[in-house]
């Protein structure tokens, strides 16, 4: 009877302790970084900076650069933390529209009226 207890307590032991393990492996792994491309209607350097610097500041982003001849700002980001909706918003937070921006949310910034011509309206 006592063998059969040390024998039932050992093998709860070492099932718990495998439990743990995997546990441990399955916290461990990461989800893989997002890439997130979005034209935004600027073509100032002061604006690309200032929308990299912004969307550092986010929660979740690894990177940004905004190429200002193709006018395509790419991040990467953690889709656990972050999404494409966020990122958006601080970009049209700062004033600039972007290939989504709704047309009743349309500003009137330096950059975006000189692009606005050539902007497709979104609907």
């Amino acid at each position: 009877m006592k063998n059969k207890r040390i024998l039932s307590s050992a093998l709860f032991l070492v099932i718990f302790l495998m439990g743990m393990i995997s546990f441990s492996f399955a916290q461990n792994q990461k989800t893989p970084n997002s890439k997130f491309e979005l034209k935004v209607y600027c073509n100032d350097a002061k604006a690309k900076t200032t929308i990299e610097k912004e969307l550092l500041k986010l929660n979740g982003v690894k990177t940004a650069s905004f190429d200002i001849k193709t006018k395509i700002l790419t991040t990467t980001f953690d889709p656990g933390v972050c999404d494409r909706l966020k990122i958006n918003a601080v970009v049209e937070k700062l004033g600039y529209e972007t290939m989504i921006t709704k047309e009743e949310q349309r500003t009137k910034k330096a950059c975006s009226d000189a692009e606005k011509n050539k902007a497709a309206p979104v609907k």
